[in-house]
């Protein structure tokens, strides 16, 4: 009966996640003051990524894709991407990707709203709060809202963009991060 009751307050949580990203999205589309975007860190990507056999015992280099995803028309989505020479995949460089996608708004927008999965490691975390303190107040933006999905049912407009890259890469070697690149440019015209 325990295992029930968690269950449907689970559910419950998940539709009313999603009923208010649905809110907001309408809201934001209202008002030429407010941003809304989704945002997350793609599954890593490997180069040289290939069919033939040995390269995919060989010692590959990881890149990784951190995508913003704007749910206003024209629906953009805006691509952050480096190697594991220049970085890892933690809070620092969510936060430096984010306090980047933040500075480049247009001056009108004061009011930002972003939506996340609820990973700790990267969005839900106390140097993320402070990256959107410090953009509060050296920006144009006064006020952000960051709302976190739930967990498990995270889907977000964002993860289209990523599942657009995998399938443009599909059946395709890699073997350069501009090739990457090039898969991300294709993509956004397709999800735009």
């Amino acid at each position: 009966m325990q295992l029930q009751s968690d269950y449907d307050q689970h559910i419950n949580m998940k539709i009313q996640c999603q009923n208010a990203k649905a809110t907001d999205k309408k809201e934001a589309a209202a008002k030429s003051n407010v941003a809304i975007a989704t945002f997350d860190l793609q599954s890593v990507l490997q180069i040289t990524c290939s069919q033939v056999s040995p390269l995919y015992y060989s010692r590959k280099l990881n890149m990784f894709n951190f995508t913003i995803y704007s749910l206003k028309p024209p629906n953009d989505a805006v691509c952050y991407c480096w190697t594991e020479l220049d970085g890892k995949r933690g809070s620092s460089e969510v936060g430096t990707c984010i306090l980047k996608w933040l500075s480049n708004l247009p001056e009108s927008v004061d009011e930002v709203v972003l939506y996340s999965d609820t990973c700790s490691g990267q969005n839900r975390n106390r140097h993320i709060a402070a990256v959107l303190l410090f953009a509060v107040q050296t920006t144009n933006v006064k006020v952000i809202h960051q709302k976190f999905l739930e967990h498990g049912h995270s889907y977000m407009e964002v993860d289209s963009m990523h599942a657009s890259i995998e399938f443009a890469r599909k059946n395709v070697p890699v073997y350069s991060p501009h090739e990457w690149q090039n898969f991300q440019k294709c993509s956004q015209e397709k999800t735009v």
